[in-house]
């Protein structure tokens, strides 16, 4: 399940990076320009006419920069569970999706305890949790080796837009390339389409099926 939005692609800040470390060096001021840059360039719509209308896309443009430079994301622990809870809840519920609170803590608390089982992922903006990821592993034949499935990608209502889902996905994928998975796996659930154009700039591609479920113990 996804439910955010990417920022711009990567290959973009390479460039405005490397013009603005020639021009002002290291820091958190250069890089938050580099962003800037990066978005004006291309990502932001045609100039607008009027001079106080580009004045806002500015702005924006800042704030989304800001937050994302903010963004921390590190693995759940248990002293993280009570949050990561609220976000993972939040996700289920927007796909209408009642999970009882004791369950998923106590599958927290089994992922945690047992890495080989997959992980979970906590995304931090200036210390306040906004996003969480949680890969489950599994042995493969298909794959021969072990593989991953990513059941959950989220980040609050508000936050989205500002490339926080982007970086959770590509910390997912480097966690998993530590671990030797053999791939990562996930579904797009109707009426979500508009993850997609995420996770082809993250290199995943479409499968030609279709899943299925069968609820066999309650």
């Amino acid at each position: 399940m996804a439910m955010c939005k990417s920022c711009a692609n990567r290959s973009h800040w390479l460039n405005s990076d490397s013009i603005v470390f020639v021009l002002f060096g290291k820091g958190i001021l250069p890089r938050l320009l580099a962003r800037v840059i990066s978005e004006l360039i291309f990502t932001a719509p045609a100039v607008p006419s009027d001079f106080s209308a580009f004045i806002l896309v500015v702005v924006r443009f800042l704030s989304r920069a800001w937050v994302v430079n903010s963004v921390t994301i590190k693995s759940v622990e248990l002293t993280d569970l009570d949050e990561a809870i609220v976000l993972f809840d939040a996700q289920l519920r927007e796909h209408n999706i009642i999970t009882p609170k004791d369950d998923l803590h106590n599958v927290a608390r089994a992922v945690i305890a047992d890495p080989s089982t997959g992980f979970l992922l906590l995304a931090l903006a200036e210390a306040a949790p906004v996003g969480v990821a949680y890969a489950a592993s599994h042995l493969s034949l298909e794959h021969g080796g072990r593989v991953g499935w990513l059941e959950e990608l989220y980040v609050l209502p508000e936050k989205r837009g500002y490339g926080i889902g982007s970086q959770l996905l590509s910390q997912t994928i480097a966690r998993a390339g530590a671990l030797q998975w053999r791939s990562v796996e996930l579904e797009v659930v109707a009426g979500h389409e508009r993850t997609v154009p995420l996770y082809r700039r993250h290199a995943f591609q479409p499968l030609s099926r279709s899943r299925f479920s069968r609820i066999v113990s309650e």
